[in-house]
């Protein structure tokens, strides 16, 4: 049965309400009707299936490290790394190098641990020798009490009103700086997840025709799984995001709030709108969505973007470039034999999350 047009959610009022939390289903599917997936793998684990409550065999597809790190691709063009179009003028921190400053290294969209990363605070800014790490610790308004700073109770207001200037979307996907003692948990937490899942062993060979590697002709096992349903689940705490600001001079206003409300959705429903490759094996489309329980369209987490970031009140320049020499940034690597770089692995991608916690 057709399900009828979902208005849009009004970004205002569930900050204005009382919910705690804004909960997303989407099932998806294997496109062109397959019936396998290569969900992620976990050092020295592998896939990892288990036992639900229910009887069921889950199998955990995508952690919420992993899941973070695929709402981010959409928030980019691929390899150069640039903002989409529907982004522009949203501030991020790109660590950059070269004799003319301009050579993109990584940015706070990529990198493992977003703002708080050492690419970012090891780095000088605004053509200083100032590091952009003792600029935030001074713009967080904390006193340097080396291994013991932390906040004081009305230093979170400048610390997160910082964190919004220079990225919104370390607040969107949490971040921590252990050396300040500030950890912010995430606004967006999303997981993927595999119900009644079942393994499938499947096998590969290496084929070695001139003998220039020391592999030989390896016949290796490979793991994928089925399941009678897959389903990504994402929870936007509305109670966390409402305590970023208290009026207009505490932390941030009500504008700023709904900016980061809206970039969650807008990264939810780019990730779903059209199928997504979360690995080589592992091509999804979307089945069916549920907002709060009740079924919907991924058409009603679309909202004015474009507008919320002008509206946001961001100072210029809104993207913030870290320096790093090359000969500090790029190092040759210890020499090493031959057949260490011999891949001789099943070509599997899904091992490793990348957790950028």
């Amino acid at each position: 049965m057709k399900v009828m047009s979902t208005p849009a959610l009004d970004i205002a009022a569930l900050l204005n309400g009382n919910q705690n939390r804004l909960v997303i289903q989407a099932e998806l599917k294997p496109i062109a009707g397959k019936t396998r997936f290569q969900p992620a793998g976990f050092p020295e684990i592998g896939h990892v299936i288990y036992d639900a409550p229910s009887g069921k065999k889950i199998c955990i597809v995508d952690s919420a490290a992993s899941m973070a790190n695929h709402l981010e691709t959409v928030c980019v063009n691929a390899f150069d790394q640039t903002l989409v179009d529907e982004l522009t003028g949203l501030p991020y921190v790109q660590c950059v190098t070269g004799g003319n400053k301009d050579e993109l290294v990584v940015t706070t969209l990529s990198e493992g641990h977003r703002l708080a990363s050492t690419y970012f605070l090891a780095g000088t800014v605004d053509g200083s020798a100032q590091k952009f790490g003792d600029k935030l610790r001074g713009e967080f308004g904390l006193q340097d009490l080396g291994n013991r700073t932390h906040p004081l109770p009305n230093d979170w207001w400048k610390v997160i009103k910082t964190i919004f200037r220079y990225d919104p979307n370390s607040l969107v996907h949490g971040i921590m700086f252990p050396a300040l003692g500030i950890k912010l948990p995430r606004v967006l937490t999303a997981t993927l997840d595999a119900i009644g899942a079942a393994r499938v062993g499947t096998a590969g060979v290496k084929f070695d025709k001139l003998g220039k590697t020391n592999s030989g002709q390896p016949i290796f096992a490979k793991d994928e799984e089925t399941a009678s349903e897959i389903c990504a689940t994402f929870v936007i705490d509305l109670s966390l995001l409402r305590s970023f600001g208290r009026g207009e001079d505490k932390g941030l206003n009500a504008a700023q709030k709904q900016l980061l409300l809206s970039l969650a959705l807008w990264k939810i429903e780019k990730l779903l709108a059209a199928s997504f490759r979360f690995r080589s094996e592992c091509d999804l489309e979307l089945k069916g969505i549920k907002i709060d329980g009740n079924d919907g369209e991924v058409s009603a987490l679309k909202s004015a973007i474009s507008t919320l970031i002008t509206n946001a009140g961001f100072q210029d320049p809104r993207i913030t470039k870290v320096y790093w020499p090359d000969s500090e940034l790029f190092k040759p690597a210890k020499d090493k034999d031959d057949s260490s770089l011999d891949a001789d692995s099943d070509g599997d991608d899904g091992e490793g999350e990348n957790d950028k916690e």
